[in-house]
């Protein structure tokens, strides 16, 4: 009986991981840029091949900006690093304006 329960417990754990229908998670960037000039921002995030502007969402509240990917990246690449652009416009962010980042920045790139 012990075991079925703990197996039971094992499968319920798996399916309330993250990336179920609709789950959004707040992404963990390995990096952040800004051109002023361009008027744009730049996230660095993990990727295994398929991860594009599609895979997140953004959401401005007040000054803090935050993504969060809605999508997981299951291709079979070898995992590394890949920038996605933004325009300050695309964001809502009027050039003058500051802002910040809710996204917590991580120092490796094991993020899957």
């Amino acid at each position: 009986m012990k075991k079925i329960a703990f197996l039971l417990a094992g499968i319920s754990i798996t399916f309330a991981l993250p990336y179920q229908a609709g789950a959004q998670q707040v992404e963990s960037l390995l990096g952040l840029a800004t051109d002023a000039e361009a008027k744009t921002v730049s996230i660095m995030v993990s990727s295994s091949g398929c991860t594009d502007k599609g895979y997140f969402s953004f959401a401005l509240e007040g000054d803090v900006l935050i993504f969060k990917r809605i999508r997981r990246d299951a291709c079979k690449a070898v995992p590394g690093r890949h920038a996605i652009t933004y325009s300050l416009e695309e964001l809502g962010i009027k050039p003058d304006s500051a802002f910040r980042i809710g996204n917590p920045i991580t120092l490796t790139e094991n993020v899957f």
